[in-house]
């Protein structure tokens, strides 16, 4: 790797760093160590040896090895000392496996702010990387047993209606063979079989069934459509499908606590990734249920705006304290009982609508319920880019 390719890579990665070679000579460092030429002869750290600090680095392959990279605590020259602070640890690790062509030391000097965010930083994306495997593994179970299921329904489908024709016509002939016996005879017949009480239940048995196994298919494609998890393509989507999709899945959620109204305006196909989009309404309309204790109603909205999407879910529940509202998006943060919210839901949906160039607004009163906002470009910028230059 150049060296000016080098540095900039080590820029973008680390705030405040030295970068030795495999001789103890400094190749590069962070631009608010490079104004400091007083300190480039002063040793960093006097009572260490070269040696002694090589044998000290860990060897890292990922960026997620570097942040659970030991940090030492060193004694450091007094005038290293006076520009980085008392405070100050460092990490000491080799690039080799990392960037095959950084055969030297890195040594990154962090302090306990920055320690204690690198570990948060790295419990978030642990968390979030469970949380999605955790929802790709619930999408490939759903995407089974909706399989599974699609069979047996689709014959049992079939064979009701099969059923029913015969049944009509089995009525027909019974009718019909009353008609031509005498009266005396058919009459003590019939009314032993209840036989007008079975004529009119049976169709109504039939429609219930039918009813019922419309259902059942309805559930069966809203569960194909949410378990897309192959889907990590910006494509062309009707938002309101999501939403009835989504709906369907959490209907069981809802439907104990809140009446659910739609207000959907006309609108135009969303560039975005439907599974994921999903996913956000999916939290949002959870949260609204949790937020509801009985006999509450959660209203979604859909409206344009130039070109932008505007996707509403507001709720009448309890409401979110003012204090509260600045953290909602940040990882872990969570109103809910312990046990009953990992904190992630909101998180992982700010970050979704991130990539798609969006952004999430909340307005909410305590006591009155809470409105989310989700704005989504129609188009991404990189495709609108790209058709302005074709």
């Amino acid at each position: 790797m150049e060296a000016q390719a080098l540095q900039y890579w080590l820029n973008f990665c680390f705030d405040c760093y030295l970068y030795l070679d495999r001789d103890g000579q400094r190749l590069c460092c962070s631009p608010d160590l490079a104004t400091d030429s007083e300190l480039a002869d002063e040793p960093i750290f006097p009572e260490l040896s070269w040696q002694q600090l090589c044998a000290m680095s860990e060897p890292v392959s990922s960026y997620t090895e570097l942040c659970q990279a030991q940090a030492h605590r060193l004694a450091l020259s007094s005038g290293w000392q006076s520009l980085l602070g008392e405070q100050s640890l460092v990490r000491l690790v080799m690039l080799e496996h990392l960037k095959p062509d950084c055969s030297g030391l890195l040594i990154q000097f962090i302090r306990q702010p920055q320690l204690e965010s690198d570990s948060v930083q790295l419990q978030v994306m642990q968390q979030q990387l469970m949380q999605a495997d955790k929802m790709a593994a619930i999408g490939q179970l759903a995407a089974g047993v909706a399989h599974e299921i699609n069979n047996p329904i689709g014959y049992v489908s079939s064979n009701l209606q099969t059923l029913a024709d015969y049944c009509h016509q089995l009525i027909r002939l019974i009718e019909q063979l009353a008609e031509n016996l005498p009266e005396e005879q058919v009459q003590p017949v019939l009314h032993q079989h209840d036989f007008d009480f079975v004529r009119d239940d049976f169709q109504t048995l039939l429609e219930e069934s039918d009813e019922g196994i419309q259902r059942v298919i309805e559930i069966i494609r809203a569960l194909k459509d949410f378990s897309h998890t192959d889907e990590g393509n910006f494509v062309l989507a009707d938002i309101h499908h999501g939403i009835t999709t989504t709906l369907s899945i959490v209907n069981n959620e809802i439907k104990y606590k809140a009446s659910v109204e739609l207000d959907f305006a006309s609108l135009p196909e969303v560039e975005c990734i439907p599974s994921q989009l999903n996913q956000v309404l999916l939290n949002l309309l959870v949260n609204a249920c949790h937020a509801i204790e009985r006999d509450g109603v959660i209203v979604i909205r859909t409206r344009q705006q130039a070109d932008w999407v505007c996707i509403e879910v507001q709720d009448n529940g309890k409401g979110i304290a003012a204090e509260h509202l600045n953290h909602l998006f940040e990882p872990f943060f969570t109103t809910k009982p312990v046990g009953q919210g990992t904190g992630l839901g909101l998180a992982l949906s700010h970050s979704i609508i991130s990539k798609h160039q969006g952004r999430i607004e909340v307005d909410s009163v305590p006591a009155e319920g809470s409105c989310f906002r989700v704005w989504l470009p129609l188009r991404q910028p990189d495709s609108e880019q790209q058709a302005a230059a074709d």
